[in-house]
C-alpha cells in the first residue's frame, strides 16, 4: 500500500509583502557650499575674500555685505515675534504635551536591546546535565492530559539540543510581543493547531498557525536508519518549513536551514520523509495522542500545550 500523501508539515512565515522602502527625504531649502580652494586652505583663509570694487575699496564692500545681512536677520526675527503673538499660549503648549507623549509611546514601545544572542543553543550547554548515551525521558504535558517520549541525543544531537534548549529555557528565541531575544521557556500554552485523524498532530508554533519560528532554524539532521523510525506510530520529529505556494516568501531562510520549533507526532508510517525532517525520538500513550488528533482535526475545542518537561522519569499519571 504506498503511503498516504501528507500536506507540507509547516506552513512557512511571513508571508505578507514585504513593506516598501522609505522614499529618500526632501532636500532641505539651501544651497549646497563648495569646499574651498585648496589655495585657501593651505593659508588659512577659509572665508575667501570678497572681490574688490573698482575703487579697490574692500571696507565699503563688506560693510553693505554685513547691513544687508543684519536687516535679512532682523526681518525674519519680527515675523518670528508676529507668528508668535497670533498663536495662543495654550494651544503651543497643548501641541508640545502631545508630542512629547507620542515620543515617549514610541520608545516604549520600541525594542529593547536585551543584550541575548538569537540563535540555536550549543549542544553542551542544552543537556547539561542529561545523560546523552542514553535515552532522554521528556513529558508533554496537554490539555488532554501527559504524552510520555524518549528522546535521542546520540543520533540528532544538535536537533534534540535545540528541542530540549527551547523546553527548558536554556535557547533563546524571537519574542513576538515585544521583537527582543529572550531566554525562557519555549513550549509554554501553544496550540496543537493541526491534525490528520489516525495520521499525525503538530505544535510547537508561537503564532499558532504554523507561520511561526523561534527567530531561526538549522539544518535536517538525517539518521541512517530514520526510514525504519518514521514507520513506527508514535515516531516524534521536527517538521521541515515549505516555502509558500504560489508567492514569494519575503524572509526564506538560508539554503539548508530549514528545522525550526515545530515537532510533529505520529500516528501511521510515515518513511517517505526521511531525509527531510529531523527524528528526535518517540512518544507512547498513542491512545491519547489519536484521541487528541480527532479533537484537533473537528475543531471541537482548542488543544494545548502546556509546557514540556525534560530529564523527569516517566511517572505514571
Amino acid at each position: 500500500m504506498p503511503p498516504l500523501a501528507v500536506p507540507p508539515l509547516a506552513v512557512p512565515p511571513e508571508w505578507l509583502p514585504p513593506a516598501p522602502a522609505p522614499a529618500a527625504p526632501a532636500a532641505l531649502g539651501g544651497s549646497i557650499v563648495a569646499d574651498p580652494p585648496q589655495e585657501a586652505v593651505n593659508r588659512g583663509d577659509i572665508e575667501s575674500a570678497p572681490a574688490k570694487n573698482k575703487n579697490g575699496n574692500d571696507f565699503i564692500t563688506r560693510s553693505r555685505s554685513t547691513f544687508c545681512a543684519l536687516t535679512h536677520h532682523l526681518d525674519h526675527a519680527r515675523k518670528l515675534v508676529n507668528c508668535a503673538r497670533a498663536v495662543p499660549f495654550k494651544r503651543v503648549i497643548a501641541g508640545s504635551l502631545i508630542a512629547l507623549g507620542v515620543a515617549s509611546a514610541a520608545c516604549r514601545n520600541a525594542p529593547k536591546p536585551s543584550g541575548l544572542v538569537l540563535g540555536p543553543p550549543e549542544v553542551a550547554l542544552a543537556l547539561a546535565g542529561l545523560n546523552r548515551q542514553r535515552p532522554i525521558p521528556a513529558r508533554l504535558e496537554t490539555s488532554e492530559g501527559t504524552i510520555h517520549c524518549t528522546l535521542d541525543a546520540q543520533r540528532a544531537p544538535r536537533s534534540v539540543a535545540l528541542f530540549v534548549g527551547l523546553a527548558l529555557g536554556r535557547a533563546n528565541f524571537r519574542d513576538l510581543r515585544s521583537g527582543s531575544t529572550v531566554s525562557r521557556p519555549f513550549y509554554r500554552d501553544q496550540v496543537f493547531f493541526r491534525a490528520i485523524p489516525n495520521l499525525l498532530v503538530q505544535s510547537g508554533c508561537p503564532v499558532g498557525n504554523g507561520t511561526g519560528t523561534p527567530g531561526y532554524r538549522i539544518a535536517v539532521e538525517p539518521s541512517g536508519d530514520d526510514a525504519q523510525r518514521l514507520a513506527q506510530p508514535g515516531a516524534l520529529f521536527l517538521a521541515r518549513y515549505h516555502a509558500p505556494p504560489n508567492r514569494v516568501d519575503p524572509n526564506p531562510p538560508p539554503p539548508g536551514d530549514v528545522i525550526g520549533s515545530q515537532f510533529v507526532i505520529s500516528l501511521g508510517s510515515m518513511s517517505h520523509l526521511a531525509g527531510e525532517v529531523s527524528v528526535l525520538g518517540v512518544c507512547e500513550d498513542l491512545d491519547r495522542v489519536r484521541a487528541m488528533t480527532s479533537v484537533v482535526a473537528s475543531g471541537a475545542h482548542p488543544v494545548r500545550l502546556t509546557q514540556v518537561v525534560v530529564g523527569a522519569a516517566n511517572d505514571a499519571d
